[in-house]
């Protein structure tokens, strides 16, 4: 009932390098994003939002499986992600 279909990645002053894909069928969706240079920043950023159209009427959770963010050194940085559910009561044409 949905599909993923862009990303959009804030820049945060840096140039970022995304790299993603979507398997529609297995019911979910990867992305890698890389800054030319290291980030900080505070307070807390979003980073990467998904984009999804609305195929057809349902419900389903949105969950995050896994994430990881590395620092320059490739050590973990401690974050956040924000899941959810999406119910659609409308069939769309």
């Amino acid at each position: 009932m949905l599909s993923c279909k862009g990303v959009w990645i804030k820049a945060l002053d840096h140039v970022p390098n995304p790299k993603w894909g979507v398997n529609d069928y297995a019911g979910y969706v990867w992305l890698n994003v890389t800054y030319s240079v290291p980030l900080t920043t505070a307070p807390p950023e979003t980073i990467a939002t998904l984009i999804f159209y609305v195929q057809g009427k349902g419900s389903t959770p949105l969950e995050f499986v896994s994430s990881e963010l590395l620092d320059s050194n490739g050590l973990p940085i401690s974050h956040e992600t924000t899941g959810g559910f999406f119910k659609n009561s409308i069939a769309t044409t």
